[in-house]
């Protein structure tokens, strides 16, 4: 498999500007089986990239578009989307660091587009009907408020006057299509669904197991699977699809429907995870009502966020219930904070970084409310293992030993554990890898959690565990990946958390430096 020796970035870069602050000085390769590298200088430290990105600011060019806490490193950091024109450039952002008033750093893509004919010779509608003739599906809508007039760099280095539609059907079809404003081509597309392969009442679950649950009594004394801030500080709302409505129940013993039990109480959980270990509150961090569709029956055996809820959907041929697999509903949740984090576009790496970290964050939150073990609910390095009737870890993603599974029905294609192993597939085949892919970072945070050997690379990595394994990849992903971030922003990205976290002379930041050389990066 031919390896690419180029990823297309303008300005991917470090900047440090307080001489207190020292730089890892830390810079990633991806080592090309006929024998060359590929370097990224994401560590490069030149005071005039300030001064151009400060007057980018100053100008207009660089909008400030949020500022996320990071109390653990006790920073801020500070997102620009970047603007030619008053237009938005697609994947155009960048992250100032924040520490003691100071920028400790700045990360992101940044493109230096000089002229661009910024009129369309396309209209909107006639873009949105270029887009759904492309689609070749009925019954679709444009959603408005996410379409609009953008700056699209493609990776010829070109910059495009495009149209960015997004079409949707319902709550389970959602695509957004970047359509070239001069000839109507479509130049990049992805999905806005997530798919995974796969008072206080009592509940019985799918698989026999019985848990506490929040629940909402009405006047007249029935019971409802809602909780409007009362027991968290958020509103959560849990709904069978087949009916429309939120399930109700006369004695608060749910004990009819196993999986919207385990779906309703499993969120709750994910959402406890996420603020008990992060200091997280809620998918966007602002306690965003979470709403929950059990039972949907356009698809099956398979679970999504479609931008606006988590949905679990029937069983199917492989007869699976995904709401009752603990790390399936966390990676689906895990999906909603992408979307308010870095916002990974689903699509080719991207998206399987997307993906990865869901993996990441499933399998954290398994081990954090569930002990170690071999079984139903216990804490393990499979994706979906609660998924069946019974636990079965076949067919399933191995985080721990990705290449010991397959998700193609081939099975002399491996699941990659290494970047000699990716899959460079079409956007029609899985949207261009995002779960063939997804392990290779899932398997790198095994190693640097769990400790191991690299199968391809024969590299060992001495584990930390998981809970500095899990702050380090959180904050890589939610305060340093950008919306179009690659594989090789990742492993930058990782090493900058285990930094700013532990410190250059770390083992810490040893080890992530390990497991990101034996998933196949050279780190000098």
């Amino acid at each position: 498999m031919k390896i690419k020796k180029f990823i297309w970035c303008i300005f991917l870069f470090l900047l440090t500007s307080f001489s207190s602050f020292t730089s890892p000085a830390r810079e990633a390769y991806f080592t090309d089986p006929d024998g060359g590298v590929f370097k990224s200088n994401v560590f490069s430290a030149h005071l005039k990239q300030r001064n151009i990105f400060d007057a980018e600011i100053s100008r207009g060019n660089l909008i400030i578009s949020r500022i996320q806490d990071d109390p653990l490193a006790e920073m801020k950091h500070h997102r620009y989307c970047q603007k030619f024109k008053g237009l938005p450039v697609f994947g155009g952002e960048v992250i100032y660091h924040i520490k003691n008033d100071f920028v400790a750093g700045i990360t992101g893509k940044y493109f230096p587009i000089k002229e661009l004919n910024a009129v369309p010779a396309l209209s909107r509608e006639e873009a949105v009907e270029i887009f759904k003739s492309h689609l070749q599906k009925e019954g679709l809508k444009v959603k408005t408020e996410d379409s609009s007039l953008i700056i699209f760099p493609s990776e010829d280095r070109q910059y495009h006057l495009a149209h960015k539609i997004t079409l949707e059907k319902e709550d389970y079809y959602s695509m957004t299509g970047i359509i070239d404003a001069e000839t109507g081509e479509t130049l990049f597309e992805f999905s806005n669904i997530y798919f995974d392969e796969s008072a206080i009442g009592l509940g019985l679950g799918y698989h026999g197991s019985t848990f506490k649950m929040a629940t909402t009594k009405d006047p007249i004394g029935h019971y409802y699977l809602y909780d409007e801030k009362r027991i968290r500080p958020y509103s959560h709302y849990t709904y069978d699809n087949r009916t429309g409505y939120i399930p109700g129940d006369l004695d608060n013993y749910w004990d009819n429907d196993g999986p919207i039990v385990n779906a309703h109480v499993f969120v709750g959980l994910i959402y406890d995870f996420y603020y008990l270990f992060f200091d997280r509150n809620g998918i966007d961090n602002s306690n965003l009502t979470t709403i929950v569709n059990v039972h949907n029956t356009e698809y099956s055996d398979n679970a999504f966020w479609n931008g606006e809820s988590i949905n679990f959907c029937k069983p199917g041929k492989n007869n699976q219930q995904n709401a009752a697999a603990f790390d399936v509903v966390g990676h689906e949740y895990s999906h909603g904070v992408t979307q308010y984090g870095p916002d990974l576009v689903y699509a080719f790496e991207s998206g399987a970084l997307n993906e990865s970290f869901s993996d990441v964050m499933g399998t954290t939150a398994e081990f954090y409310w569930f002990p170690e073990g071999s079984g139903l609910y216990k804490a393990d390095w499979y994706i979906g293992e609660d998924a069946s009737p019974y636990y079965k870890t076949s067919g399933n993603r191995n985080l721990a030993d990705p290449n010991s599974n397959s998700q193609l029905e081939d099975s002399r294609f491996p699941d990659p554990c290494h970047l000699i192993q990716q899959y460079y597939v079409p956007f029609e085949v899985d949207n261009g890898g995002v779960h063939l892919n997804s392990t290779i970072y899932g398997h790198a945070f095994y190693l640097l959690a769990q400790g191991g050997v690299n199968r391809v690379s024969g590299i060992y990595v001495n584990g930390i565990g998981i809970e500095k394994a899990a702050k380090i990849f959180y904050r890589a992903w939610i305060y340093y990946l950008t919306k179009t971030s690659q594989f090789i922003d990742a492993a930058n990205a990782l090493l900058q958390a285990a930094y700013s976290l532990y410190g250059s002379g770390s083992n810490e930041y040893f080890q992530t430096i390990r497991a990101m050389e034996a998933i196949g990066w050279i780190v000098n």
